[in-house]
């Protein structure tokens, strides 16, 4: 007997659009390049999983339904975007395949026995948790421009989240930089590492900041409900630094600069060092003002002259200009404030919107 689903087209594509990030590309298993479609009752769960991200959304069906069924992600996606939104779609699966018709169009997919497509397993023993969506946005916002995206250590490739004097910390690094941000939160959160990918997928998602989400923590695994998207994700299993030891204790200068003004700055210098070997750019601290200054390997120089809350002594010290981009760009505020720990130490940055937010940068040796 043939299982029937019957679905608008703008249902089905936005369901689709959910969970494509989990689909796995070019796979050595065919079904993890498919998706899951399982209708019970009149909810219909679209899944799709590349074994370390799985992504589950769940739309409303006008009629009683049972269905089950795999089909291609990429074609099924691709066809649903040449329909109108509201035009009916008839799924019929049979065998080894699924007739999709809609309209006077007919189309024949193949189809693979659900039952070996991978579902992560239960959580039994997960703590749960609950974070408004406009935290949980901020906090991986303010980390994800530290992660490093292919670094052999795996600690690099993730944020961390953990529980400090009960505020929820996140923390992310590649090794030339760090960010650190908290926020109120109830209940301690074991230490867990996020990939970034499930990162991105968790941001992407959260639309609307007053939401509640549930945050499901077990040894290996976590899980995060936003609404009706479910979204769970294997755990980096490995030993994250110590970040506490990397924010300086002392400092050798303290300035207080007008945000905007020194990002449009840094963004100009990046320019003229755009074609440099390292793309960087020399902040020269003074009382009164900070002046910037870059070069390229032609010859090509740019200097600008700030004003800054600065009475400490002179100090000149060199950054890779991107880095310095994405934590201004990161903070939040007018005022940006700039902790000096000479042209060696780490300096620390933070902004007059948020002070939990903390961005550390390594200088560049001159």
């Amino acid at each position: 007997m043939a299982n029937i689903l019957v679905i608008s087209a703008g249902i089905l594509a936005k369901g689709l659009t959910s969970v494509r990030e989990a689909v796995g590309r070019k796979s050595d298993q065919p079904i993890l390049e498919h998706v899951r479609l399982q209708a019970d009752s009149q909810t219909l769960a679209i899944t799709a999983t590349n074994r370390t991200l799985e992504i589950s959304a769940r739309v409303s069906l006008e009629n009683m339904t049972v269905f089950d069924t795999t089909m291609p992600a990429g074609k099924l996606g691709e066809i649903i975007r040449t329909l109108a939104p509201d035009a009916e779609v008839t799924l019929r699966h049979e065998g080894e395949c699924v007739t999709m018709t809609s309209g006077r169009s007919r189309f024949k997919l193949n189809a693979l026995d659900p039952s070996g497509f991978p579902i992560y397993p239960a959580m039994p023993n997960a703590t749960r948790h609950i974070i408004t969506g406009g935290v949980l946005f901020g906090l991986f916002s303010d980390v994800t421009p530290s992660m490093a995206s292919n670094d052999t250590r795996p600690f690099s490739n993730c944020a961390l989240l953990d529980t400090q004097n009960d505020q929820i910390v996140a923390v992310s690094t590649d090794g030339h930089r760090m960010a650190l941000a908290k926020s109120e939160v109830q209940g301690a959160l074991m230490p867990i590492l996020i990939p970034r990918d499930t990162v991105a997928c968790v941001r992407k998602h959260i639309t609307d900041s007053e939401s509640e989400i549930g945050l499901l923590v077990s040894n290996n695994h976590v899980q995060f409900d936003i609404g009706n998207i479910t979204i769970r994700s294997a755990l980096v299993d490995a030993k994250y630094p110590d970040y506490k030891r990397v924010i300086p204790s002392s400092h050798v200068g303290t300035a207080k600069v007008d945000r905007g003004a020194l990002l449009e700055s840094v963004k100009r210098a990046k320019i003229i060092a755009a074609s440099a070997k390292v793309s960087s750019v020399d902040l020269e601290f003074s009382t009164g003002k900070v002046v910037l200054r870059s070069c390229d390997d032609a010859s090509d120089e740019f200097e600008e002259t700030l004003d800054a809350e600065y009475t400490d002594g002179p100090q000149e010290i060199r950054f890779q200009s991107q880095y310095l981009i994405d934590a201004l760009e990161a903070a939040a505020g007018e005022t940006i404030t700039i902790r000096l720990s000479g042209d060696v130490g780490a300096t620390i940055l933070t902004g007059s919107g948020n002070p939990d937010t903390v961005f550390v940068i390594m200088p560049q040796r001159k």
